[in-house]
């Protein structure tokens, strides 16, 4: 029974790598010599369990050697980053999360497909894996992100303390809605945002959270009031079914 099940085994063709998927948020990595095959099966499967979805690997000699453990942890590899990605660095310490964090939303209310997050020397750090929160909510929702697209309209007016340098940015598809909040200034930004009477004023969904967020009605239009903590982005979404 045991040479049947051996035989069996053998027949099966080996694992084959994965096609990279149409919306990648990835880190750019490097194996030289000097890192033992272990770490790199682990960094592979703590990738792909932070919510990145695809690994560059640039220099061939890294590239043959990640090959066996990406393909083990069924996540991409590619040897080339599109030109239209997003590059971010990400530095040590929980300030450079909040920086990489605000840069992803950025990029991906710009309408940016591809993103690569470096840390230093190529390594997969504990920013990257703290940042692997955010990468998550979009990898793992290919369907929601992939058909939108940014709104010129919807905001009409955003007020808030100190100036409150926070950007507003919208996007839609045939079947939702999003807002993506940004502020960039370092000091936490209370904001009070309105929008044209064609946004819906109903329950919104944080994407990162999971939380509900309501509107409220103003005397021009929906209104959400928001504090912003330093270097902060909010992502809200709605399906325009609730319009």
């Amino acid at each position: 029974m045991t040479a049947i099940v051996i035989a069996v085994l053998a027949a099966l063709p080996a694992p084959q790598p994965l096609a990279a998927p149409e919306l990648l948020i990835g880190v750019a990595y490097s194996a030289p010599a000097s890192v033992p095959d272990v770490l790199l099966v682990s960094d592979m499967r703590a990738m792909r369990r932070a919510g990145y979805n695809i690994v560059f690997v640039e220099d061939p000699a890294s590239r043959d050697r990640l090959g066996p453990a990406a393909i083990a942890e069924r996540i991409p590899i590619i040897d080339a980053v599109p030109q239209d990605s997003t590059r971010i660095k990400v530095g040590s310490g929980v300030q450079a999360v909040s920086e990489a964090r605000l840069a992803l939303w950025d990029a991906i209310a710009s309408g940016t497909r591809n993103v690569v997050f470096e840390a230093p020397g190529r390594r997969f750090t504990q920013e990257l894996r703290a940042l692997g929160e955010s990468a998550g909510v979009i990898t793992r929702n290919q369907a929601l992100f992939m058909p939108l697209r940014p709104r010129k309209t919807g905001v009409r007016s955003i007020e808030g303390e100190g100036g409150a340098p926070v950007e507003v940015k919208l996007l839609e598809s045939r079947d939702v809605l999003m807002i993506i909040a940004l502020n960039r200034a370092v000091a936490p930004r209370k904001a009070t945002i309105t929008f044209r009477e064609d946004i819906p004023e109903a329950i919104w969904q944080n994407l990162e959270s999971g939380t509900s967020v309501d509107f409220v009605m103003g005397k021009t239009g929906p209104v959400l009031e928001h504090t912003f903590a330093p270097r902060d982005a909010l992502v809200l979404m709605i399906g325009k079914r609730f319009r």
